[in-house]
């Protein structure tokens, strides 16, 4: 009787131990998978920080590309509106020019139809008809 006791008790208590272990077994493995499921998450996590931070690099990069191209357009417009500035300064200077060519043209011609006092004949007259000019 006492020999049956002790193998249904030690029957019992390898039954608990089984049981103990297969919990402790169910445990490990719920933590792994816990573990791996929150290793997952961490990685999806960060794979989505640098995919974030590559697109903020992307975004300046471009942004800069738009300001360095903005800042060339804007120096060849200010240069091409000096250009035209100076062609009018020029074109108004080749006009002035003209203009005075025009005047001292008209003048000389003029000069040219009057005789001058200078080219008048020399007369005399009687009461100095014994003086030379």
């Amino acid at each position: 009787q006492q020999a049956a006791e002790w193998e249904e008790e030690e029957r019992r208590m390898m039954m608990e131990e089984k049981q103990r272990l297969e919990q402790m077994l169910r445990d490990k493995q719920e933590e792994e998978e816990e573990r791996e499921r929150l290793e997952e998450e961490w990685w999806a996590v960060e794979q989505q920080r640098r995919e974030e931070a590559e697109m903020r690099r992307w975004e300046e990069a471009l942004q800069l590309r738009q300001a360095l191209e903005d800042k060339a357009n804007a120096e060849r417009e200010r240069s091409e509106m000096q250009q035209r500035e100076m062609e009018e300064k020029q074109q108004r200077v080749n006009e002035l020019i003209a203009q005075r060519d025009a005047a001292l043209q008209a003048v000389r011609a003029k000069n040219r139809a009057t005789p001058s006092p200078q080219d008048a004949p020399i007369t005399t007259s009687p009461r100095n008809a014994n003086t030379p000019p």
